[in-house]
């Protein structure tokens, strides 16, 4: 009978843990999302400066043309 317990708190542990990596994983992913989004919204701030960068290039060459 003891034996019988003994593997029962086992099985119950190693649910627990399985229970425990699988919340684990998910808040990595939840994290990975919020990162690529984050890296997705820094690409764009990132063309839009360099938008802006040319736009100054381009002025400058115009205004040393006059």
């Amino acid at each position: 009978m003891t034996e019988s317990n003994d593997l029962e708190e086992r099985l119950q542990i190693a649910y627990k843990l399985l229970d425990d990596l699988n919340e684990m994983e998910s808040g990595r992913l939840s994290y990975m999302e919020d990162l690529k989004t984050e890296m997705e919204r820094m690409g764009e701030q990132l063309k839009g400066i360099q938008y802006e960068q040319n736009n100054v290039k381009r002025d400058i060459a115009e205004l040393e043309r006059k």
